[in-house]
């Protein structure tokens, strides 16, 4: 059985960012690069990062799972998967 890798864009303020990944609950891994003091679980990396991004736009983001967290940055704008149509 092949792996169906999908294309996401994480755009947080002036940092944009593309990955490929099964799933955008993924996304969790690719904000983590390059962050040098992120909390190492996910569980307190999640209401960090949640935190945050509800204090810079003012929206609502759940920390409560990895799914969860990939719906809300999706809906607020923050994640979009890229297809061939939105290229």
């Amino acid at each position: 059985m092949s792996i169906v890798m999908r294309k996401f864009k994480l755009t947080m303020g002036d940092d944009i960012r593309t990955f490929e990944s099964e799933s955008p609950s993924d996304v969790l891994d690719h904000m983590r690069e390059g962050n040098f003091c992120a909390p190492s679980n996910d569980s307190e990396f999640l209401r960090v990062a949640a935190s945050l991004t509800n204090a810079w736009s003012g929206d609502t983001i759940r920390f409560n799972s990895k799914e969860d967290f990939a719906e809300d940055l999706m809906s607020a704008g923050f994640l979009k998967e890229i297809t061939d149509e939105s290229r």
